[in-house]
């Protein structure tokens, strides 16, 4: 079994009352990992990722009129937009057609080029912003004043990331299997009655 302090396995039943419950103040829509378009490597014990609400970007300072400053870099290979602040950095990278947001990672950690990306508590759930504006509205705000209760800037990645990865995968095989033959065994029960 795959364990991490700051990458706790999420039960299947937990991550579906989040989705019921999660807070309107922090989230808008609660997505699972595959609609959400997150790469393996990327919180991989996360089962899914998280839009913010209206509120959070309202507190943040964004609204439609919010232009993105000057200062923001792109880099050509992935198209991540940065800027550097205090000797760390900003990033917001394309997730599909959502935005990742984060901040640069430290090196005290085996994988130094990994991020650690604005999240719910919860999981650690990503947020996901629906256009660069508002990324970079809530990583330049979140970034200089701290995140609001509910929110924490996450780990990445585990320290054993292909143990995380190999984990995932293998979870999301049992659970497969468990609601197959739970649905096999459910009709079969209905056929003999």
């Amino acid at each position: 079994m795959f364990l991490d302090d700051e990458h706790p396995d999420i039960s299947l039943s937990d991550w579906d009352a989040f989705k019921r419950w999660g807070s309107p103040y922090l989230i808008e829509e609660i997505l699972d990992r595959n609609s959400a378009n997150l790469p393996d490597w990327f919180v991989p014990l996360a089962r899914g990722a998280a839009t913010p609400s209206r509120y959070l970007l309202r507190d943040a300072g964004y609204s439609r009129r919010y232009c993105r400053p000057s200062d923001w870099r792109k880099d050509p290979d992935n198209g991540s937009l940065y800027r550097a602040v205090y000797n760390e950095c900003m990033i917001v990278t394309p997730c599909g057609p959502l935005w990742r947001i984060e901040r640069e990672g430290t090196s005290y950690r085996p994988h130094r080029n990994i991020n650690h990306p604005l999240a719910h508590v919860f999981g650690p759930t990503p947020i996901l912003a629906r256009n660069v504006q508002a990324a970079i509205c809530l990583v330049e705000y979140y970034f200089l004043n701290g995140v609001p209760a509910g929110l924490t800037w996450a780990q990445g990645c585990p320290d054993d990331l292909r143990g995380a990865i190999e984990y995932a995968k293998q979870r999301c095989i049992n659970e497969a299997v468990m609601a197959a033959s739970f649905s096999s065994a459910s009709c079969f029960s209905s056929r003999s009655e």
